[in-house]
């Protein structure tokens, strides 16, 4: 059989559960949350028939209301609970306060609240930090029958330890407000700080059974996997009965995130369990996971990413270099990010490609862009026999050009799939010659055509635009700066007349110490708007 129910008491809390059984005569339990002031419970309930192929026949649902104490009660916030911490010390109970050291090794601790309100729901909660690192996550929820309530739990210190920061929150639950903060205690402690090596974080262990050894052993950096397919287990008898919410990926791919109290629901992440899938091709591992601690009170409170890089032994999969012969015949190797110079015109180019690995299917994508332009894709796929390869290929540019650049992948088909073992990016300068002139009109009367030098004092400069084709319009935007001074940017269209003329005149001014000066231009055809 299988039974689902849900509960809600009025004005406060609610639930749900199901549990799939075989009929004994025995009675299921579940508890319901009932705070004084609410007036009835509503309780619904369904029950089906499980068959021997695991569908489920529906028999029969009820649903009631039960009453509740309906008790018109308040609260008064103007008298908070006071918090205690007391530690066991030498055998025994003493005060915790900011003066406190606390020793290596497990220390009980024991938070007491008191001045309660009889009746009401009452949340406490406990955060301790280590060296700013969530360590301890305690918390609990009772109706308070009496004034005071005291709970246990401990702190357990490795010795390097340095600051230990403890947070404990004291909650109610109120008919007007629902849960609310009463009264909090923040401890600032030292720790042991024994200057000793350590790790502050708080680590769900994690372990792997290694098919070499057929045992279980601790993961940490300094482990080494082999290719292929590894059982690993969280151990998850490092949490208490909190409800979690546990994240984790391994070599890039995301294994499983959800509650703790769902996993055993997850086909590829079982109660802990999982598989670590890793090729000859794997050379960087990295296993992470981000954990955090829920509470339907006061929301999520994360716990330090754990971060773990276990070695494995790898091939390289292979290189991507760039060759390019120069207009004298001659050929020049690159490699990723190398200062590199392309002249107009058509320039033979070729990857080379190095240590492969024979005996898989490789394939080489490239793409370049000229000016943000994208000129699309080149694929070349090939079975390697041997470690080295290469594709020829060409790139054609004008004078014009200004911005290159070049981006090469090398896949390889492993038993993971198809997968990137390298990656090539270069930028090449390219021409980038200005279509048109740049002349100075010199206070003598003269004109310097591309000039290359200037005088101090005023000059009047003209954007020469003749020979740029006629009827044609561009927006031109400039901006020039000396030594001394900053001017621009300055935007203007500009048309060309039916006889191939136009240009735009400025003026440019500089000092008889300046010894440089720079303009910049950002040129638009304005013809298609």
């Amino acid at each position: 059989y299988h039974v689902s129910w849900d509960w809600y008491s009025e004005d406060f809390d609610s639930g749900s559960d199901s549990l799939t059984f075989a009929a004994d005569g025995s009675t299921i339990d579940f508890q319901v949350s009932v705070a004084p002031w609410s007036c009835e419970v509503y309780f619904y309930y369904s029950i089906h028939f499980v068959t021997f192929q695991g569908d489920h026949s529906w028999m029969r649902s009820e649903s009631h209301y039960i009453d509740a104490p309906c008790s018109d009660v308040d609260y008064d916030p103007a008298d908070p609970p006071d918090i205690e911490v007391q530690e066991v010390f030498n055998g025994s109970w003493s005060a915790v306060t900011n003066s406190t050291t606390l020793d290596a090794g497990t220390t009980q601790l024991a938070v007491n609240a008191s001045g309660l309100e009889a009746g009401f729901p009452y949340y406490v909660q406990v955060r301790a930090y280590y060296d700013g690192n969530l360590n301890v996550f305690e918390s609990g929820t009772w109706y308070a029958d009496s004034d005071s309530e005291t709970a246990y739990w401990n702190i357990t210190l490795d010795g390097h330890e340095c600051d230990i920061d403890i947070y404990i929150e004291v909650h109610v639950a109120t008919n007007d407000t629902g849960w609310q903060q009463a009264s909090e205690l923040d401890l600032e402690l030292d720790g042991p700080c024994d200057g000793t090596e350590g790790d502050s974080v708080f680590r769900v262990p994690l372990y792997a059974n290694h098919p070499s050894l057929n045992t279980w052993t601790l993961v940490d950096d300094d482990t080494n996997f082999s290719n292929g397919t590894t059982p690993m287990l969280w151990d998850m008898s490092a949490l208490d009965d909190t409800r979690y919410y546990f994240h984790f990926h391994a070599e890039g791919q995301h294994i499983y995130s959800g509650y703790t109290d769902e996993m055993d629901s997850n086909e590829l992440f079982d109660d802990g369990y999982w598989n670590f899938t890793i090729d000859q091709f794997d050379c960087e591992l990295e296993i992470w996971l981000e954990i955090a601690a829920v509470s339907d009170v006061t929301g999520w409170h994360y716990f330090t990413r754990n971060n773990i890089y276990p070695d494995t032994d790898c091939v390289d999969g292979g290189d991507i270099a760039l060759e390019m012969q120069d207009p004298d015949g001659n050929w020049s190797q690159y490699g990723e990010y190398d200062y590199l110079e392309i002249e107009a015109g058509t320039t033979q180019m070729h990857w080379a490609l190095s240590n492969l690995e024979p005996g898989y299917n490789y394939s080489l994508e490239w793409h370049y862009y000229i000016d943000g332009d994208w000129q699309g894709y080149t694929t070349r796929e090939w079975y390697a026999f041997g470690n080295t390869s290469g594709e020829d290929w060409n790139i054609t540019i004008d004078e014009l050009i200004c911005d290159l650049s070049v981006d090469a992948y090398l896949y390889v088909d492993s038993m993971n799939g198809n997968r990137q073992v390298e990656s090539f990016h270069i930028y090449p300068d390219a021409p980038c010659e200005a279509p048109f002139d740049l002349d100075a009109y010199h206070a003598n009367g003269t004109v310097s055509e591309d000039v290359e030098s200037l005088g101090a004092g005023t000059t009047q400069m003209l954007f020469d635009f003749s020979g740029m084709g006629a009827n044609t319009s561009y927006y031109i935007g400039y901006h020039w700066s000396t030594d001394s001074e900053s001017q621009g940017w300055y935007y203007e269209y500009v048309d060309v007349d039916d006889s191939d003329s136009g240009g735009l005149w400025w003026n440019i001014t500089l000092q008889t110490h300046d010894c440089k000066a720079q303009v910049s231009v950002d040129l638009h055809s304005s013809i298609n708007g």
